[in-house]
């Protein structure tokens, strides 16, 4: 395993990760259409706009 930190070309694959956290840790805790509006594509914009930063999340 090699770990790095992140990179803008690495959102897509961590905003899936993260859509599909959260649909899975809170199915039955948050509201299921909350749940089903959380979108890959605006994960993925998010994850690009954070990784552009000097700063670790």
């Amino acid at each position: 395993m090699r770990i790095r930190i992140a990179k803008p070309g690495d959102a897509a694959g961590i905003a899936k990760v993260h859509v599909d956290a959260w649909r899975t840790t809170y199915d039955g805790i948050l509201p299921q259409e909350f749940l089903n509006r959380l979108d890959y594509g605006n994960r993925t914009n998010l994850w690009i706009e954070n990784l552009k930063t000097d700063t670790i999340l």
